[in-house]
């Protein structure tokens, strides 16, 4: 099994949004739990504008699902869809839908 990591940032005029997805345990196409430390895979989002600056993290109560539609580990190729709730803080949260993964990745 592998960890598959996935980053994602759009800068537009001083404002930045980061997007990170861990799977920990990455065997085959399906979906994983997006959660807390010790769910299969972690979510985070950063929302950045000048000097202010707020991190959303999924834990225990806070998750979703990202599905591997498509895994080509020779052609190191994958397909996928992801959404999740993440909270900064105590009351603060972010949804992310309707996300989406095709590409090629690297194996370190």
């Amino acid at each position: 099994m592998d960890t598959l990591t996935i980053n994602a940032e759009e800068s537009s005029e001083g404002h930045v949004t980061t997007l990170r997805l861990v799977v920990r345990a990455l065997a085959d196409t399906g979906a994983y739990v997006i959660g807390g430390p010790t769910a299969v895979a972690g979510g985070t989002f950063r929302d950045a504008a000048g000097y202010t600056s707020i991190t959303f993290v999924t834990d225990s109560a806070h998750g979703g699902v990202f599905h591997i539609d498509s895994l080509d580990r020779a052609g190191q190729f994958l397909v996928g869809s992801f959404q999740f709730t993440a909270i900064a803080g105590y009351s603060t949260s972010v949804r992310v839908t309707n996300g989406r993964v095709r590409g090629h990745f690297a194996k370190h």
